[in-house]
């Protein structure tokens, strides 16, 4: 069997408890996390890195993360990297201004960890 490659997931919220807690229940399913506070500091990071996927919440203030979006969308070295958007709002028009920024999937914080995973595993291709 080949090497199993850890997969590596930004995690882009503007309320730190919510970012550690997703990091806590993402590493404990094997995967890498970043936690980055905020849209300006998610860019920076990407700057920086490239993951195989970006979480992210879309209420933050500042820089919304439909802004974040767009940022991946536009750039040669980001606009491959799959998006999750993890918001409070399950609103029809926040999924579809989340779809128009090129979110690849959406997800409101009540999912399980369960659902999460799965989303994250089907994005990724590997679920």
């Amino acid at each position: 069997m080949a090497e199993t490659r850890k997969r590596h997931i930004l995690v882009v919220d503007d309320d730190p408890e919510i970012t550690k807690v997703v990091q806590v229940m993402l590493e404990y399913e094997g995967f890498v996390v970043t936690r980055a506070h905020g849209t300006a500091q998610g860019m920076a990071v990407l700057d920086k890195e490239l993951p195989d996927l970006v979480l992210l919440d879309i209420m933050m203030p500042h820089l919304d993360g439909l802004e974040l979006c767009r940022y991946i969308r536009r750039e040669p070295r980001t606009m491959h990297i799959p998006m999750v958007v993890f918001s409070a709002s399950g609103a029809d028009e926040k999924v579809h201004a989340a779809t128009l920024a090129g979110a690849t999937r959406y997800l409101v914080k009540t999912a399980s960890r369960e659902e999460l995973v799965q989303t994250i595993d089907e994005v990724l291709g590997s679920g």
